[in-house]
């Protein structure tokens, strides 16, 4: 199921036809560490990079070579980079701003110990600051928005030696004599015409390891939330799919694979009501029994949308479980944020999915602005009631909230008095929110209580089976002797009965645990 050609600019050149494609050049695409790389275990993650997965089908499509190197599922990354960098046109970075740290590290390496390789970086952070990323000596392009054709492009201009043409490049930032240019944006990218992927480009023993497949079947959210950069790009909130046609298609070739559960990566998958209709009716053909899960809102789990019925329904044909992002249990906050749900929609949808055999997750955060105590006070009690109605809850949070660029919120932040980094390399060294410093930013009204909360936020819900099986797994990937993992089950059951009190009482003064905790953490990294 190929797509037809798209509107791909060949600056007059013959790229050849589908069958017959002429070379356009090799690419090699990174998909960095978030943060900083993990330093407490070597074992990787067995993941698949989706979005360079899905950029380097587009271009392998229309005929470049592309390399894919995962940083999260290749331990040896670094070194597979530098055998393979020196035979490409062109490096890709992509670039979260969770991202930042790892991406100018590699970029670095690249530009001081490889060689003087065109690097480009795409993603959300560049799209929001493409002036401060092109800025860094690192990064030689950057691309704004969706990078499937200006990517493209880029590497063929690259490849065929045609600098002058960068400047009919859409969504392109480039330097040239000392200058900066950006140019003009164009039309999205024609998802319901989105070329096959591409397993081969993936690295084998990481495809067979998957116990579920990722698929983006679609782009955009029209949702206003004002802690999510989607709000001031474009492009996401213009809603645009694969048609069912082409899911079910993709679905068949994993099938084919020996793939049983797919992860649909959309930023909100039921978002059309007659798009799961025929979702399900596509399910019920598929030659093999298959279980499947995706983001979803609470408010959608009423009477003429995902009823109760319509719910066993999804279940018997292999929906297992729905993301639910919930954020706060305060109605005020809600409103704050601009969710579009309340509280109640959280219990409904928790009662059904049960009833159903369907597990949903919840994630929440705390530490926002405009937040009180009776706010957080409000998230943990609905965190509770959630847990009393699900037979296995599986709660994310209540993180600790982080300003994402571009986003309402963040502005908020600012106006509190919060400085944000000015250029690139600042955001790569901004602590990345988790170190204990974070809980004292500006807009946080009470820090002290913020700061417990987060920290015994993994037990709020967790039984204590489950805490001793994660405790002996982080021993067992830290390598660390048996007294010692001993010592930390004791001490994390310790810690559990200590949190779980604390969020019963709602008493959050006099947090030394914290302070234990981190004097441990300083002796054990010497």
């Amino acid at each position: 199921m190929s797509s037809e050609n798209l509107e791909i600019n060949t600056f007059g050149l013959n790229t050849g036809s589908n069958e017959n494609k002429m070379d356009v050049g090799h690419v090699v695409l990174v998909h960095p560490l978030e943060y900083t790389k993990n330093t407490f275990t070597e074992e990787a993650k067995q993941s698949i990079p989706i979005s360079i997965w899905y950029l380097g089908s587009y271009l392998t499509h229309y005929g470049a070579k592309v390399t894919l190197i995962n940083f999260e599922s290749d331990k040896n990354a670094i070194n597979h980079l530098r055998e393979i960098a020196p035979t490409a046109d062109l490096i890709g970075l992509t670039m979260m701003t969770s991202q930042i740290t790892h991406s100018l590290t590699v970029a670095k390496i690249i530009k001081e110990e490889i060689g003087d390789i065109p690097i480009v970086a795409g993603g959300v952070h560049p799209t929001l600051y493409p002036k401060e990323t092109i800025e860094t000596p690192y990064v030689d392009f950057g691309i704004y928005g969706e990078g499937e054709i200006a990517l493209f492009e880029l590497l063929h201009a690259i490849k065929e030696k045609k600098p002058e043409y960068y400047s009919t490049i859409s969504r392109l930032s480039y330097k040239k004599n000392g200058e900066i240019f950006y140019n003009s944006d164009r039309t999205p990218v024609d998802h319901s015409n989105y070329p096959d992927l591409n397993y081969s480009i993936l690295d084998q023993k990481v495809l067979k390891a998957q116990e579920s497949l990722p698929l983006i079947t679609s782009r955009g959210c029209p949702y206003n939330c004002q802690f999510c950069c989607n709000v001031v790009i474009a492009e996401k909130q213009t809603f645009s799919s694969w048609t069912t046609e082409k899911i079910m298609y993709e679905m068949r070739r994993g099938i084919e694979l020996g793939v049983t559960d797919f992860f649909i990566w959309d930023d909100n998958f039921f978002q059309k009501k007659s798009k799961t209709d025929e979702f399900l009716k596509g399910i019920k053909k598929l030659p093999k029994k298959i279980t499947w899960f995706g983001n979803c809102r609470a408010e959608y789990f009423h009477q003429n949308y995902l009823s109760r019925e319509f719910l066993k329904d999804l279940r018997s044909y292999g929906l297992t479980r729905v993301s639910i992002g919930a954020e706060s249990g305060s109605e005020k906050m809600l409103t704050y944020l601009q969710k579009g749900n309340k509280p109640e929609h959280f219990m409904r949808s928790a009662e059904w999915c049960a009833e159903a055999d369907i597990a949903p997750s919840y994630s929440f955060m705390i530490g926002m602005p405009k937040e009180e105590d009776p706010d957080i006070h409000e998230t943990i009690k609905i965190i509770y009631k959630l847990c009393e109605i699900l037979p296995l809850p599986k709660i994310l949070g209540p993180m600790l909230y982080l300003p994402l660029p571009g986003s309402g919120m963040f502005n908020d932040c600012v106006n509190a008095g919060w400085q944000p980094p000015k250029t690139i390399q600042d955001w790569a060294d901004m602590n990345s929110g988790y170190g204990f410093h974070a809980y004292n930013r500006p807009w946080i009204k009470n820090p002290k209580m913020v700061r417990i909360i987060w920290f015994y936020s993994l037990l709020i819900c967790a039984p204590f089976g489950k805490i001793v099986k994660l405790i002996r797994t982080y021993s067992r990937l830290t390598k660390h002797p048996k007294h010692k993992e001993w010592l930390l089950v004791f001490l994390a059951l310790g810690g559990a009965i200590l949190g779980k009190l604390r969020y019963k009482l709602n008493f959050y003064a006099f947090p030394v645990e914290t302070k234990i905790f981190a004097s441990l953490r300083s002796i054990n990294s010497m």
